[in-house]
């Protein structure tokens, strides 16, 4: 049975990263001749206005619920998913429709990366693993999750 595990970063390592559109390339990337296809559901601009779209939704909610200023400061966050190489995008899909059901956070954006590891042996040592961003916000009173929300 293979092991699985999901960590949790307050900090994104940005969508441009995800959808592989930032300039520099770390240094963990497989030389280009085994690297594999990667695959994100939405690029950095477009996760960009949609998460802009929940911020916006999540004050003007927190303002009619509360009649304050939203106090919001850490409004996303990205979960790092471990995967093997039978992965795919759908069963990606099907992970952030049970944590949106389970705890109403809403992906964001999800990319699966290919392209990550060592050689070792003159062989690829592959890296799976998926990124995604949640929003951070109850969207119908617009509160930041309490981070005892965790999963």
């Amino acid at each position: 049975m293979a092991k699985s595990s999901i960590n949790i970063l307050k900090n994104c390592a940005g969508f441009s990263h995800n959808d592989r559109s930032e300039k520099k390339q770390p240094e963990y990337f497989l030389p280009v001749e085994f690297r594999k296809e990667n695959e994100f559901d939405r690029n950095g601009i477009e996760a960009q206005k949609l998460l802009d779209s929940y911020i916006k939704e999540a004050k003007e909610n927190y303002k009619k619920e509360t009649g304050q200023k939203f106090q919001g400061r850490v409004l996303n966050f990205e979960a790092v998913v471990n995967l093997n190489q039978n992965h795919t995008m759908e069963d990606l899909k099907k992970l952030n429709e049970n944590i949106e059901k389970e705890f109403g956070f809403r992906a964001v954006q999800t990319a699966i990366h290919r392209d990550e590891g060592h050689i070792k042996d003159g062989r690829p040592i592959y890296n799976y693993h998926a990124h995604i961003v949640f929003d951070w916000m109850n969207y119908d009173t617009g509160k930041v999750a309490n981070s005892t929300m965790m999963i």
